[in-house]
């Protein structure tokens, strides 16, 4: 599982949240299983 989050996805937006917001939801899409919330397995 990769541990780093990619902050520059989020370089467009002005607001904090909507960061955090892209910024976590990029990271789950790439790293946890959408149907059992588990570590995609490399």
């Amino acid at each position: 599982m990769n541990l780093q989050m990619s902050a520059s996805i989020a370089d467009t937006y002005t607001s904090n949240s909507q960061k955090n917001i892209v910024v976590t939801e990029n990271y789950v899409n790439g790293n946890l299983c959408h149907r059992c919330g588990n570590d995609y397995i490399n």
